[in-house]
C-alpha cells in the first residue's frame, strides 16, 4: 500500500510504500518535496477497480511496477504524462507525455503492461475528443474514437495573447486579449471592447 504524508508548516509531502499485513516491516520511502513545487510532481498512482468495486493500485503484471499520472506543469504550461515506477529500483519510465501544439490527457492504462492509453486531445481550435494510443510504436498515430464537434465553429481562429500593463496605484496587472480571426489592427481599426475584471473589489 502506499502512504500519503504531508505537513502544513514547511508543505513537505512524502509518499511512503508500506505493507499492512506485515507490520514489522519499516516504511519505506518513495519520495518527497516541497508541496508548491509543481514541476516535480510525480504525479498520482493509477487506480483500478476490483470485483467488489473497491479503488486498488494499478499494478503491472510483474507486480514490480506501479503506473503514475501526472499534470507535468511547467514553463510552457501543463504536459500531462504516464510513468512507470519501479518499486525496487525507484526508476520512472516515460510511457506517454502531452506534445504541442496539441493537449492531451491520459484517462487510463488499458492493460497490465502499460502499452496501450485511453486519453482526450484537443487543440485550441479542435473539441475534446477520446483516442487510444499505442505506447508501444512511436510512430503509431492515436485511433479516435469520438468525432465530437466544435460547439461554436464561428470561433475558430480566435486569437488570444497575455498582456502585462500597470495600474493607475503602481500594480502591476496581466489581461487575456482575445481578438476575432483574422483581425488586423491597421486595416480593420479599433473594435468594441467587452472587459471582465477579477477581483471585484478592485
Amino acid at each position: 500500500a502506499l502512504l500519503n504524508e504531508s505537513w502544513w508548516k514547511n508543505r513537505e509531502v512524502k509518499q511512503w510504500r508500506i505493507a499492512p499485513d506485515q507490520p514489522e516491516k519499516a516504511a519505506e520511502l518513495l519520495s518527497a518535496r516541497s508541496s508548491q513545487d509543481r514541476y516535480n510532481d510525480p504525479g498520482r498512482p493509477g487506480l483500478v477497480r476490483d470485483v467488489n468495486g473497491r479503488a486498488r493500485l494499478q499494478v503491472s503484471a510483474d507486480g514490480r511496477s506501479i503506473f503514475l499520472y501526472g499534470l507535468g506543469a511547467s514553463p510552457e504550461g501543463d504536459r500531462p504524462f504516464v510513468d512507470r515506477f519501479d518499486l525496487d529500483s525507484k526508476q520512472t519510465t516515460r510511457l506517454f507525455h502531452s506534445q504541442a501544439p496539441s493537449y492531451a490527457a491520459p484517462v487510463a492504462l488499458l492493460d497490465q503492461e502499460g502499452t496501450s492509453l485511453l486519453l482526450t486531445r484537443e487543440s485550441p481550435d479542435e473539441p475534446a475528443n477520446f483516442y487510444v494510443q499505442s505506447l508501444g510504436d512511436a510512430t503509431a498515430a492515436p485511433k479516435a474514437l469520438t468525432h465530437f464537434q466544435h460547439p461554436l465553429p464561428q470561433l475558430r481562429g480566435v486569437s488570444k495573447e497575455q498582456i502585462r500593463y500597470k495600474r493607475n496605484d503602481g500594480v502591476d496587472l496581466t489581461a487575456t486579449l482575445m481578438l476575432p480571426p483574422g483581425y488586423n489592427a491597421k486595416k480593420d481599426g479599433p473594435l468594441p471592447l467587452l472587459m471582465w475584471a477579477y477581483p471585484g473589489e478592485f
